[in-house]
């Protein structure tokens, strides 16, 4: 890649790590009405018909994902002795709660203390619970019976993919 390139580019857009108008550089609530286009970063557009394609999105997404469960993997102390599925749940909580709204939960207490019945019984007095209820409910049944059939996942490329992202994150870190 051409380096000059992306330092003159990326001097010129300048990064803002919030939605904003790119007409006016002012950072867009809800019911702003906008100049120009919806844009974040590093200038990227993110409003019709430009948006993200399939592989920006999935390597947002999977980034997203080996940051939180690198974070769940410090904050959890039993995230080691958990088997892949039940951290998949949790990892799947915080990505729709946050890290901190998934760690004040009596959830995490359970699942640290092994009480995986407790854990999941506890989902269902969580905000995001009455927000996200089919969410939820599979979440607790999966994260007390251990089990989860990865065959009905949505992204097809997630082994290439997750080596991208560690590459990336690696060299960045």
């Amino acid at each position: 890649m051409n380096t000059v390139a992306v330092n003159l580019t990326s001097s010129n857009e300048g990064l803002r790590l919030f939605v904003y108008d790119d007409a006016t550089g002012n950072k867009i609530e809800k019911q702003t009405i906008i100049k120009g286009n919806a844009t974040i970063g590093w200038g990227i557009c993110i409003q019709y018909p430009n948006g993200l394609d399939d592989d920006e999105a999935d390597f947002l997404f999977l980034y997203r994902m080996y940051k939180i469960e690198n974070e769940l993997s410090h904050a959890v102390s039993n995230w080691s002795q958990l088997s892949p599925v039940r951290q998949a749940v949790l990892s799947d909580m915080a990505y729709n709660m946050g890290i901190a709204g998934l760690l004040s939960t009596e959830c995490v207490r359970g699942v640290e203390q092994e009480n995986f019945i407790q854990a999941a019984a506890s989902i269902a007095h969580l905000k995001a619970f009455a927000e996200n209820t089919s969410r939820y409910v599979k979440n607790g049944a999966i994260l007390a019976s251990d089990v989860y059939d990865t065959a009905t996942g949505t992204l097809k490329n997630i082994p290439s993919i997750s080596q991208e992202i560690k590459d990336f994150v690696s060299g960045v870190a």
